[in-house]
């Protein structure tokens, strides 16, 4: 099943700050074997309400939660570059380590034209 894209003003955006992250993140995880997304690009409001980091890489769409074999979704996720993180019943893969999107300063160039 292929990713579907967040909403437009935020694809803009994230092309102006990081050209070409969205539509590599999304080749890259599509080479992954899952069988469903879980949770691809999250809302703030949606991202507190499930309990997801302040600084959760969903808010950006550079996050996706699928399921499926969770051994054979790390492993790819992994040979694809991408950072994995297993839980009991999805695997939340992820574009960068935790904090390096704060670190360059993405959040804020969101919340500077009210996307986050």
């Amino acid at each position: 099943m292929p990713l579907s894209p967040p909403p437009l003003a935020l694809v803009w955006q994230m092309e102006r700050f990081v050209p070409g992250l969205l539509p590599t993140f999304v080749a890259l995880v599509n080479r992954v074997p899952f069988s469903s997304v879980n949770s691809w690009w999250r809302s703030p409001s949606d991202n507190e309400r499930v309990g997801g980091a302040a600084d959760s890489q969903h808010l950006w769409a550079a996050a996706v939660d699928v399921s499926g074999d969770l051994d054979a979704i790390e492993t790819g996720a992994r040979e694809s570059g991408l950072i994995p993180v297993r839980f009991a019943r999805h695997v939340h893969i992820q574009a960068w380590p935790a904090g390096v999107a704060r670190q360059v300063g993405l959040p804020q160039a969101l919340e500077r034209v009210h996307l986050l």
